[in-house]
């Protein structure tokens, strides 16, 4: 992927649909998320429900120890709100991340499932399943944990590929992992980014196609890095991150 030419493409296209307040302002994103918690709670305390095709437990209990150290800090939400109880956000999991900040294995297992909840919010129903296929495998804490030093290094591409063999996870999740573990870094370099079925969409209408692999990851993250710092410079965009590049496709997804 010629990395100069896409991002002169993500750049014409956010000129395109430009949401001016979230680029002038130099605040971060809230990126507010609905949660049902009788979706999960059976899959994070149990496994899922004994007796069922899906069932994947029973977990162990520092795995269940972790999942309840996720839901903490989640804010309660009125019960008629579109058939949600609890609300979690990008403080939420920023939280979170700086608490793993030292690959810490328990709290690096607790953002994972924080991120899937995340990522899951109501509307998709294999989230908690995926996320308890997760916490069922005896090397969840160790996959995470390597791939959190590796995020340290800022060696995003290993990161990737070490993510990518999480069971139960696609790319569309575990790059969701590896935005969520960078927020409490300090300035990492390239950023990760969420790299998701709709932001592949937009990215495919503009004729930019990043490779399914750790490469593709590495050079969609530095392509996104480049065109934040265009739309900084050129169009004096302040507040034009990558994060909310990818925010913006994401939404714009056609």
């Amino acid at each position: 992927m010629d990395r100069e030419l896409a991002s002169d493409s993500i750049a014409g296209f956010v000129r395109a649909h430009l949401d001016r307040a979230a680029l002038t302002s130099t605040e971060p994103l809230v990126r507010s998320v609905d949660i049902l918690s009788r979706h999960w709670d059976a899959w994070l305390t149990a496994g899922g429900h004994p007796g069922s095709a899906s069932y994947v437990g029973p977990l162990e209990p520092p795995r269940v120890a972790a999942a309840a150290d996720a839901r903490k800090g989640l804010t309660p939400r009125d019960p008629l709100r579109r058939g949600a109880d609890l609300e979690t956000d990008r403080a939420h999991l920023l939280a979170l991340s700086a608490r793993a900040a030292n690959s810490n294995e328990r709290r690096c297992v607790a953002l994972w499932v924080a991120t899937m909840m995340w990522g899951s919010g109501t509307l998709n129903g294999r989230g908690p399943w995926r996320t308890a296929q997760g916490l069922a495998f005896d090397g969840l804490g160790a996959l995470l944990t390597q791939s959190h030093r590796r995020l340290r290094a800022n060696d995003v591409a290993e990161a990737y590929r070490i993510a990518a063999t999480i069971p139960g996870s696609a790319e569309s999740s575990f790059t969701k992992w590896l935005w969520a573990a960078s927020l409490g870094l300090d300035d990492p370099a390239p950023q990760p980014l969420v790299l998701d079925g709709r932001v592949r969409a937009t990215l495919a209408s503009i004729g930019v196609r990043p490779s399914h692999n750790a490469t593709g990851y590495v050079d969609y993250v530095e392509t996104m890095a480049l065109a934040a710092a265009e739309l900084r410079s050129a169009d004096r965009l302040r507040g034009a991150t990558p994060e909310k590049l990818e925010w913006l496709l994401s939404v714009r997804a056609p």
